[in-house]
């Protein structure tokens, strides 16, 4: 790694074996979505965003009496 101490970390490179690691602003493992600080924001937002997609046709439904059974 390559880096000046008045630099900012999230900006230095990073070689491992001769090939240089991509950095990225954030990412998904195991289906959770990190930024590179390791916080959670963006990984609430698409569940938040995923909930509200599925309530919205749940009620939906629910306004028209349709049953639907549900699969937890």
């Amino acid at each position: 790694m390559t880096c000046n101490l008045s630099d900012n970390p999230v900006h230095c490179s990073l070689n491992i074996n001769g090939n240089d690691v991509e950095q990225v602003e954030s990412f998904k493992y195991l289906g959770t979505v990190l930024d590179q600080k390791l916080r959670f924001n963006k990984n609430t937002a698409e569940v938040t965003k995923k909930a509200r997609k599925r309530l919205y046709i749940m009620n939906k439904l629910y306004a028209r009496h349709i049953s639907v059974p549900l699969h937890i």
